[in-house]
């Protein structure tokens, strides 16, 4: 039997932590030798207010049963941004997929279904 498992961050759930030793250049103490101010690697950090449900999408996502993922978040960048820090954060290997709706209300997100567009991770 196929079965679906359904589930949502209520709001955004991470952020990128601000990274380490370029805090002087935020407080305007910088010189052009500190340009550009981009870290190598971006950490990823739970939002301590929703970290209980980011525990809860990590679990579902870690189960055996889970062999994909379909984002059926909204489609602007935060929506879609919030899926893939959550993915990331979960070290997630399953293939994604992209349900794309017209629309958010709960009618059409029930009744819409695969098939989905495969995206590059």
């Amino acid at each position: 039997m196929k079965m679906t498992v359904t589930s949502f961050p209520r709001r955004s759930a991470i952020f990128l932590r601000l990274p380490a030793g370029r805090v002087e250049a935020a407080r305007g103490k910088w010189t052009f030798a500190h340009l550009p101010v981009i870290p190598d690697h971006f950490e990823l950090q739970p939002i301590e207010k929703t970290e209980s449900r980011l525990k809860e999408l990590l679990r579902l996502l870690k189960r055996k049963d889970v062999d994909r993922l379909i984002n059926a978040c909204d489609a602007g960048r935060e929506g879609e941004l919030i899926f893939r820090y959550i993915v990331q954060h979960a070290k997630a290997k399953q293939p994604i997929q992209r349900l794309w709706l017209q629309s958010m209300t709960p009618n059409p997100s029930a009744t819409a279904s695969p098939p989905c567009a495969r995206t590059p991770r």
